[in-house]
């Protein structure tokens, strides 16, 4: 859904729209599993978001929207977030390698099908892929998606969901940048603005799950001692 989605937005709407997982993940978790949201949780997925519309600036460029790629894309995050919580409480805690291999086989499997299904796969032409594109394509397969997913779904072990998915506020500051380093691409005020605040988002969220942690920790200690 996000892949098909972005096919009809601008880098902007699709990185604002992608970067909804934490708050989907905060609305799942304290309406469908009753987990307790924190102020300064709540604070860190507000200054986070702000912080990322200030950086992508994702109206510009979007005087016709497509309703059925925003839908498309903002289901994706939904899932995306509602599979990061199940995964927290069902997913056994030492096997993040075969989890995120698995993710990547079914997801690989159904694409396969669909692509078969829409004639996509019918129009590939192996001879017109150049030796960038394989190279562009082993990078995401190997350091993107087989690491990303592995240290993906350890965060989840050692952390909470919120702080899991922080990425999706991260990515665009990092894309930012890595375009000044690599491509000599001018940083803005406002990039600086919004990195700021962004990063102060993410600070609060770790904050406040730090001291969620130290508490329950705490919790069982004295449960412990009392037995």
């Amino acid at each position: 859904m996000l892949v098909w989605g972005a096919q009809y937005l601008s880098s902007g709407m699709i990185a604002l729209l992608n970067s909804t997982i934490p708050l989907w993940v905060a609305i799942i978790s304290s309406t469908i599993y009753k987990q307790h949201l924190t102020k300064n949780m709540v604070f860190g997925l507000v200054a986070g978001f702000s912080g990322l519309i200030i950086l992508v600036n994702p109206f510009t460029g979007n005087s016709q929207l497509s309703l059925v790629s925003i839908i498309s894309l903002t289901l994706s995050s939904i899932f995306w977030a509602g599979g990061s919580l199940y995964s927290t409480k069902y997913t056994d805690s030492e096997n993040i390698f075969a989890s995120g291999g698995l993710l990547m086989i079914v997801g690989g499997i159904m694409l396969i099908i669909t692509s078969f299904v829409v004639g996509e796969f019918y129009n590939l032409q192996l001879s017109k892929i150049s030796m960038n594109t394989i190279f562009a394509y082993l990078y995401l397969i190997l350091l993107c998606t087989s690491v990303g997913y592995a240290e993906f779904f350890w965060l989840l072990k050692v952390e909470s969901a919120s702080i899991a998915n922080s990425f999706a506020y991260i990515v665009p500051i990092i894309a930012v940048f890595l375009g000044w380093a690599v491509f000599n691409e001018n940083i803005s005020i406002e990039t600086i603005i919004a990195t700021t605040i962004i990063m102060i988002g993410v600070a609060l969220m770790i904050k406040s799950s730090s001291n969620s942690s130290n508490n329950l920790s705490n919790h069982k200690v004295i449960k412990k001692t009392s037995t």
